[in-house]
């Protein structure tokens, strides 16, 4: 696979994955008290292929590998943010299967990312 053709697929799987997220949060019913955890969530993960997008666009491969530190930090926050989801009372049991299936993609994005850093570190 080339690079242009990663970029596209990785790009495509960002954007898949930001819009489950988003029709997930959706279907929960939370209280207002517990929203804030939602656009946490949200926020981060939409983070994830934003400064995936940005840092493609990139300068300098210093500026490359930025974008692509804040776009792993995002999706680690995700993560985050699904264990509280997970591990709280705050949704029932139906929804916590897709919560892990969700925390599932976004651990897989957060290791391409980290591979993407190695590899464009031990190429400087």
């Amino acid at each position: 696979m080339g690079n242009k053709e990663f970029k596209e697929q990785f790009y495509n799987r960002c954007v898949a994955f930001t819009v489950d997220v988003i029709k997930f949060t959706n279907s929960l019913d939370l209280c207002y008290d517990y929203s804030g955890i939602l656009k946490q969530l949200v926020n981060c993960v939409s983070s994830i292929g934003a400064n995936f997008t940005e840092g493609n666009g990139a300068v300098s491969k210093i500026e490359f590998i930025k974008f692509m530190n804040h776009s792993r930090k995002s999706g680690l926050e995700g993560i985050y943010w699904f264990d509280v989801l997970i591990g709280s009372s705050l949704i029932n049991n139906n929804f916590i299967k897709k919560a892990k299936e969700l925390k599932k993609e976004c651990d897989e994005l957060v290791r391409i990312l980290s591979k993407i850093i190695l590899t464009s570190k031990n190429n400087t």
